[in-house]
């Protein structure tokens, strides 16, 4: 509800396009991951035991990479540089660098939203899966398109891959997945696997995902009002089956599942709305597929727990324990 209010505020308080506008766009979109810090504070508030110093470096870290290449995304892709573009960049920065610390936040119940962001490695193969995998739905879908008789796939430029590459980090920082998924993976589905199958949990986050998007389809962000809106639940509510997929096969990997998110952003329509009406078409055939491969209908919370238990156990703090993972559900 506090994104809806920011959002439907938004074009009122600062018109649209304006650094106000964006400002208050950038918040909204915040609403899972703060929710859910909010939520999990409120059910575990024993302290973590992070060490501060670890917290203010990966801070200081993230806000001084955020803050220089955020300006120079801007100016690669609209030609724009000023006061207002660094204003901008200070908010995005200081938000990029609040989520990401919180890995050693001192109180436990958020330290654990978001210890799955601890578990980067290049060398999972699930990292690479969630990369890649949105990029091969659409160049199956465009390869399919093409076969029909389109052109989508011979057209593609040069220039529209780079764009893809290029906004690629700014995606990741300010365009959901690190917004979004410490609420919906981070926090909500391990909780909702304590009751829930994985293929339960993944619909109904995906249903509340979808949801969630509803005032953006009727501000200037978004637009189209209330058939798109609609339409969104056909590939969101499989979105939630198979990122629900990928954060257990990952073992709670955080980071797999912002790159899932942030690689679904930046891939869709390279080949246009046909070809991309064919990569939702494929990804539904794949959520199904996994779903009935994994046997998701079968409540697996326990197991949940133990994997992320065990990933979590060579980390220092904040760390998992079976009293804590309980203290949340």
């Amino acid at each position: 509800m506090i994104s809806w209010a920011i959002w439907f505020i938004a074009p009122v308080a600062g018109g649209n396009g304006n650094v106000v506008y964006g400002v208050l766009v950038l918040v909204g979109a915040c609403g899972p991951v703060f929710a859910a810090f909010i939520v999990a504070s409120t059910l575990n508030h024993e302290p973590s035991n992070a060490p501060k110093s670890k917290r203010l470096a990966t801070f200081a870290a993230v806000f001084a990479v955020t803050y220089f290449v955020q300006p120079l995304l801007t100016l690669f892709v609209t030609h724009s540089f000023g006061p207002l573009v660094l204003l901008t960049s200070l908010v995005y920065a200081s938000v990029a660098g609040y989520v990401v610390s919180s890995v050693y936040h001192p109180n436990q119940g958020i330290a654990t939203v978001m210890a799955g962001l601890k578990r980067v490695s290049a060398r999972s193969v699930w990292v690479w899966v969630a990369v890649l995998l949105p990029f091969v739905w659409q160049f199956l879908a465009g390869g399919i398109v093409w076969g029909l008789g389109g052109q989508s796939l011979l057209t593609l430029s040069s220039r529209t891959l780079i764009l893809a590459l290029v906004a690629y980090p700014s995606t990741f920082f300010w365009g959901g997945p690190l917004t979004e998924e410490p609420g919906w993976r981070g926090f909500a589905t391990p909780n909702l696997q304590q009751r829930f199958s994985p293929l339960t949990a993944g619909l109904i986050i995906g249903v509340v995902w979808s949801c969630w998007h509803f005032p953006l389809y009727f501000t200037p962000l978004y637009g189209g009002g209330l058939i798109p809106f609609l339409f969104r639940f056909v590939y969101n509510v499989p979105f939630g089956v198979l990122f629900t997929w990928v954060y257990n096969r990952s073992s709670g990997n955080l980071f797999a599942t912002m790159l899932l998110h942030c690689s679904i952003n930046t891939s869709n329509n390279l080949f246009g709305p046909t070809a991309e009406l064919v990569a939702i078409v494929l990804m539904i055939v794949t959520a199904v597929a996994v779903a009935v491969g994994d046997k998701a209908f079968r409540k697996k919370g326990n197991l949940l727990e133990q994997q992320v238990v065990k990933a979590s156990s060579s980390d220092a703090s904040p760390s998992f324990s079976s009293t804590e993972a309980a203290g949340q559900s």
